[in-house]
């Protein structure tokens, strides 16, 4: 079965990001969430780096790391979502046939 985090950041590049003209969008996080990093860089996003003691979170330095994707990548990025998501590439109980990455470009991360 898919991921609700990974189709909500589908989401978010659709809706959002692209449509409305931006020249790039922004995938931030917690350095130390290994989830969300791993989910940037399958959605095609590129790493930039982190920017360290970035803001306080209940007492402690977080570090944030940031990802991004250019208006330029985006549209080989959305070919790939479409490509993956055909129902063609899921078997009668959702389960994905390749993963999303077989279609995906290289992000350069």
């Amino acid at each position: 079965m898919m991921r609700i985090g990974l189709l909500l950041g589908i989401l978010a590049a659709t809706l959002i990001n692209f449509p409305l003209a931006a020249w790039a969008g922004a995938w931030i996080g917690n350095s130390l969430n290994t989830k969300s990093r791993n989910a940037a860089r399958r959605l095609g996003y590129r790493f930039e780096g982190v920017f360290y003691n970035h803001m306080i979170v209940k007492g402690r330095n977080r570090d944030t790391a940031w990802y991004s994707m250019l208006d330029h990548e985006w549209p080989a990025r959305k070919r790939a979502f479409e490509e993956w998501l055909k129902p063609a590439n899921f078997d009668p109980d959702g389960k994905q046939q390749r993963p999303l990455s077989d279609f995906m470009p290289d992000a350069g991360s």
